[in-house]
């Protein structure tokens, strides 16, 4: 007997790992505070000065945060706790600000970045510190909007973007919830499998009998130490290769009724060979 069992999906499992998740918040970040950076020196003028500094920093600070980062992530292999994560999705969001800052404020079409960054947060960050990342970002894109840009309060832009950050950022922290679930459902599933594989594999060890298993072509699935003992074959080497010629040198009677089982679909409850050492 064997049990196999068939890993959780390679691409949602990478929906859900942070460090893969954080590899692309990091060339996002530098993407972005490269591209205002390039537009500042390129396309601002003196008299946008205010503008190029803050352009510049912006990016001095992104790059520096985004190495050390990558670097605690990727070289060092730290631990990802709670406390880094949030400081990732600060960062971003106060990135995102200053970019918006830069583009006109409530007319800014870079203000959907909040959602990016919040949605990201969603599934970094621990269970229900997305709406807390969300309520950051609100808060910063209000701020500058009305206080720093003076944009007058009954402007609908203002209200319609921060409607839109908010109902938004209620669904992401719904969707990501779910995909959590599912996650950790799969996760105890797995374990759940692997764990009566190896409970198999324990007594399959250790019981008297030989217990050859092969597939419809004839490779070899599993094979325990008794089989081997008993056959004098080596066959736990061979793993997943065609073994039915290497066992009917030694115990023919068995590949045959390997054969009518398979050509026949007849049941064969036992079969009696003697091994040919």
């Amino acid at each position: 007997m064997r049990l196999a069992y068939r890993p959780s999906d390679p691409a949602f499992k990478a929906i859900l790992d942070p460090r893969q998740l954080l590899r692309w918040v990091f060339i996002g970040r530098l993407c972005l505070a490269s591209a205002i950076f390039v537009a500042a020196i390129f396309s601002w003028t003196d008299a946008y000065a205010s503008k190029t500094l803050i352009a510049s920093l912006a990016f001095a600070l992104s790059a520096v945060m985004t190495v050390v980062s990558a670097a605690w992530v990727e070289i060092y292999r730290r631990p990802i706790g709670a406390t880094f994560l949030y400081l990732q999705a600060v960062f971003d969001l106060l990135l995102v600000t200053a970019v918006v800052h830069l583009t006109n404020g409530s007319t800014s079409p870079f203000a959907a970045l909040y959602i990016l960054v919040i949605a990201t947060a969603s599934l970094l960050v621990p269970t229900g510190g997305g709406l807390l990342v969300a309520a950051l970002g609100i808060v910063l894109y209000f701020t500058d909007a009305v206080i720093f840009l003076r944009s007058p309060i009954g402007v609908p832009a203002v209200w319609v973007q921060l409607g839109v950050i908010a109902v938004v950022s209620l669904g992401i922290r719904y969707l990501s919830a779910g995909l959590r679930q599912s996650g950790e459902g799969k996760d105890q599933l797995v374990a759940a499998l692997e764990q009566t594989r190896l409970h198999a594999e324990d007594i399959l060890r250790n019981i008297r009998s030989g217990v050859v298993t092969v597939d419809v072509k004839g490779r070899l699935l599993y094979a325990n130490p008794m089989a081997e003992h008993l056959l004098g074959v080596d066959l736990v080497d061979h793993t997943g290769e065609p073994i039915l010629e290497r066992i009917a040198g030694v115990a023919p009677e068995s590949i045959e009724a390997v054969v009518v089982t398979h050509e026949h679909g007849d049941h064969i409850k036992g079969v009696e060979s003697a091994a040919r050492k």
